[in-house]
């Protein structure tokens, strides 16, 4: 039929395809006007025209074998070491981690029964962290509400006053859980680090209400309702202020923008909720309380109990007390000096800053691994394929290691597990057991796991390092330098000498790697203009 491998290109390229073609415009209208023509099914493709001759029209069926067939494979997904087909659920931005986790893992028997001959596994996900990490705050938390009452008993030395302050925190906490549900917060690291933060302020205004409300009631020997009234009418207002002042310095904080917002927002917003509902409690929940807990005890004996405590108190907290008022009598007294004494301290502890070091984000043992490696530019999916089996088997050969899940490449238009990734590139995420069921820390097994693994052969680089739960955790590397240029060439040796200079200057460093590097062969030809001609071809057709 006269037809070359380009005709044939040529025709599938144009009516394999969807495309807008411009717009149809009236007077008060506007539609876009599309060409569809994507094949749908085999016989679509094979009745496509190639060429039309003298005796009837050439299509695709008459030259060729159509079939289904899968496209070459730019990617591969290993779960637990072994090839598998991944997939990928993620939540919605306004979904539960843990419900959807739930859901998920409810699902798999169904499948498991509906596919018998397919293994169903889920070698990563976060649940068990997020799991154990708000468990670890909330038994924080209840042991901060205990240890908080016992301090305010062993300072009150008054049983009665003990509960009715301790009786504020569930209130407190009530109306908080109830904001943070309304403004859409749930229960994490950051919200639940808030909520552990304000429980000894939650108690901070309870307790001047009390202590107010009792001197009305047994110093000034007022009723208990003159007394309650009395009591919080004088210290509303100074406590309004302290808990105001309080959140007017956490403002700031919520409006800094930027990566600091995005972290501390809800740390900051949540602390101010649960102040400004310790200070609505202190004024409502505690004088309704006060006359049913306090009404006895104006001529009551202390029992036995409060007698140990109060002795204990003049033991110990009584000669601190007395110290403070003999300092703060003598600070008044002078104060040019304490005040030149104040700025000293502070100009010598603002010195010291550079000695404690800095960081965005304190080292995190999250149980979670990421291995990045890279193999030599010209490696085969099948060659990158074979390391990353060697590496699955020094990762796996770990008592701590619970799962693995590994990713080799990227496929175009799936960006759910990393777009952009190269045939020689891989991605390991490794899950430990928690470090209570561990010996090892995180950053050891990490060293570990960095000096076996890079002894494997064909490896161009390879990183180790811990999985962070925070938007920090993104970030591959905590510094970048970065070196632009026209040249490559020249860029590829300053890259070179950079990094020498790196490993033999700085201390401390796990690994370097680079992003670019111009060491990949490639395999070119140069067609011949004059046998073109002799033999009638286009260097497009000879191309193809």
């Amino acid at each position: 039929h006269g037809l070359t491998p380009i005709d044939v290109r040529r025709a599938l390229s144009s009516f394999n395809a969807n495309q807008p073609v411009g717009l149809v415009i009236s007077g008060r209208e506007q539609f876009l006007l599309k060409r569809t023509g994507q094949f749908e099914t085999l016989a679509q493709a094979g009745a496509i025209p190639i060429k039309r001759l003298p005796g009837g029209t050439v299509h695709l069926a008459d030259v060729a074998t159509i079939e289904r067939s899968a496209a070459e494979s730019n990617s591969a997904y290993h779960g637990n070491g072994q090839p598998a087909i991944a997939l990928n659920i993620q939540r919605a931005h306004s979904g539960n981690a843990l419900e959807t986790i739930s859901q998920v893992m409810t699902e798999l028997p169904a499948l498991e029964r509906a596919y018998p001959a397919v293994e169903f596994s889920v070698p990563d996900n976060q649940g068990d962290l997020i799991q154990l990490s708000v468990g670890n705050m909330k038994a924080a938390l209840r042991d901060a509400v205990i240890m908080t009452v016992l301090v305010i008993f062993l300072f009150l030395a008054d049983l009665r006053g003990m509960i009715l302050a301790g009786i504020s925190i569930p209130f407190t906490y009530l109306l908080t859980f109830m904001a943070m549900w309304l403004i859409g917060y749930e229960f994490n690291m950051v919200t639940l680090t808030a909520v552990v933060i304000a429980v000894g302020m939650l108690v901070d205004d309870a307790i001047v209400v009390l202590e107010n409300i009792d001197r009305h009631y047994k110093q000034l020997g007022e009723q208990m309702a003159p007394a309650v009234i009395g009591g919080v009418k004088e210290v509303a207002l100074a406590i309004f202020s302290g808990t105001y002042s309080l959140v007017m310095v956490l403002l700031p904080i919520i409006f800094v923008g930027g990566y600091v917002q995005t972290v501390l927002r809800p740390l900051t917003v949540t602390l101010s909720i649960a102040l400004l509902a310790s200070y609505i409690v202190s004024i409502t929940v505690i004088p309704l309380l006060a006359p049913l807990i306090l009404r006895h005890t104006r001529n009551a004996r202390p029992n036995r109990l409060e007698r140990w405590v109060a002795r204990a108190d003049d033991l110990l907290v009584e000669p601190l007390r007395r110290f403070y008022v003999r300092l703060t009598a003598v600070a008044i007294r002078h104060r040019a000096a304490f005040l030149l004494i104040g700025v000293a301290l502070f100009v010598v502890s603002a010195r010291q800053m550079p000695l404690v070091g800095r960081d965005l984000m304190p080292p995190m043992d999250s149980g979670i691994l990421i291995i990045d490696f890279e193999t030599d530019p010209n490696s085969s999916l099948a060659l990158t394929e074979s390391t990353l089996h060697s590496i699955e088997k020094i990762v796996l050969a770990r008592p701590e290691v619970t799962s693995v899940s590994s990713v080799i490449g990227s496929e175009p238009a799936v960006i759910s597990f990393g777009s952009g990734r190269l045939a020689q590139q891989g991605h390991l995420t490794v899950h430990l057991t928690d470090r209570f069921h561990r010996d090892l820390s995180i950053w050891q097994i990490e060293g570990q796991l960095r000096d076996q693994v890079r002894e494997l052969p064909g490896l161009k680089s390879i990183d180790v390092f811990e999985f962070g739960a925070t938007p920090l955790s993104s970030i591959r590397a905590p510094v970048d330098v970065m070196i632009s240029g026209p040249d490559l060439a020249r860029l590829d040796s300053l890259g070179k000498q950079v990094e020498a200079r790196l490993r033999s200057h700085l201390r401390d460093l796990t690994s370097i790697s680079r992003s670019w590097t111009m060491d990949s062969v490639e395999l070119t030809f140069r067609a011949d203009p004059e046998k073109l001609a002799l033999y009638r071809l286009s260097p497009e057709a000879l191309s193809a």
